[in-house]
C-alpha cells in the first residue's frame, strides 16, 4: 500500500499559503523520506514551489520504499549524505518538468542507498545535472546506439534534434534558433558530456576545415564515459547500453 493509499493529504494549492510550517507536517505523513525532509525544508525551501517538491518526495519514498527509517537515517548521518539530500531538495524545488524530477530522484537514490564513494559520485552527477537542460538530456541521449536509429525516438524530440540549419539566407528567427542550438550543444562539450570525432585524412592530405569556425571539421560527436555514467544514473540508460 503506498502512502498515498494510506492516507497521505492531497498538497496541491495550500502549499503556498499555508507556509513551511504546514510543508514540514505534511512531509511528515510520508512514510520513508518524508519524515528525513521535513527536518531540512524550513530551512531550504522558500514558500514556493512546493508541489514540485511534493512529487519529488513520493518519487524518493517509492524508491527508498524497502529502507526503514532508521536505515535511513543512518545513511544520512554523514556529511556526504546530507549535502547530497540538500542538493537533491534544492533542485526539485526548482525543476521544471516530472522527467527532471525523476533524473534527480534517481541520482538521490543512487548515493543514499550506497556507500560513501557512490554519495561522492551521485553528488558529482547532480552537479553536472545542474548545468544542463532536458533538451540537453536529450541531445545526449540520442547519442545512444538504441537510440540512434529509434524513428520514434527522434519523430518525438524531432524539435530538439532536428533544429533549422542557418544559412546564408536565413531569417533572423533561423539564426537565432541555430545559434542556441549550436549553444546547447557546445555546453554539453564543454562540460565533457560529449566529445567530438575527426575525420583522419589520407595520407599527405590536409585534415577538412570547417569554413563556420575555422577549426577541423567534425565528422560526428559521440558520448564520452561521463556522458554515459550521467544517463545511466538519472535512469535513461541501461547498464549495457551503449
Amino acid at each position: 500500500m503506498t502512502a498515498k493509499d494510506e492516507g497521505m493529504p492531497a498538497l496541491g494549492e495550500s502549499w503556498g499559503d499555508r507556509g513551511v510550517a504546514l510543508t514540514k507536517g505534511i512531509l511528515g505523513a510520508v512514510p520513508v523520506a518524508g519524515s528525513i525532509i521535513a527536518e531540512v525544508v524550513g530551512l531550504l525551501i522558500p514558500n514556493q514551489r512546493f508541489q514540485r517538491l511534493e512529487d519529488f518526495v513520493r518519487k524518493l519514498d517509492e524508491r527508498l520504499k524497502d529502507l526503514t527509517k532508521e536505515e535511513l537515517t543512518e545513511r544520512l548521518g554523514n556529511v556526504e549524505g546530507v549535502d547530497l539530500f540538500e542538493e537533491g531538495v534544492l533542485q526539485a524545488s526548482r525543476a521544471l518538468s516530472r522527467e527532471r524530477l525523476d533524473y534527480i530522484a534517481n541520482v538521490v537514490v543512487s548515493g543514499i542507498t550506497g556507500d560513501n564513494k557512490a554519495k561522492i559520485e551521485a553528488k558529482r552527477i547532480l552537479g553536472l545535472l545542474r548545468e544542463i537542460d532536458d533538451d540537453q538530456i536529450i541531445i545526449l541521449a540520442s547519442n545512444l546506439y538504441r537510440f540512434q536509429r529509434d524513428e520514434q525516438f527522434h519523430a518525438t524530440h524531432s524539435r530538439i534534434l532536428t533544429p533549422v540549419s542557418a544559412h546564408m539566407g536565413s531569417d533572423r528567427d533561423e539564426l537565432d534558433a541555430d545559434a542556441v542550438f549550436q549553444l546547447a550543444r557546445a555546453q554539453l562539450l564543454q562540460l565533457g558530456l560529449l566529445k567530438n570525432q575527426y575525420r583522419k585524412p589520407a595520407k599527405g592530405a590536409l585534415p577538412e576545415f570547417d569554413e563556420a569556425t575555422g577549426t577541423m571539421k567534425v565528422s560526428s560527436r559521440t558520448l564520452t564515459p561521463i556522458g554515459r555514467l550521467l544517463l545511466r544514473r538519472i535512469g535513461i540508460a541501461g547498464p549495457d547500453d551503449v
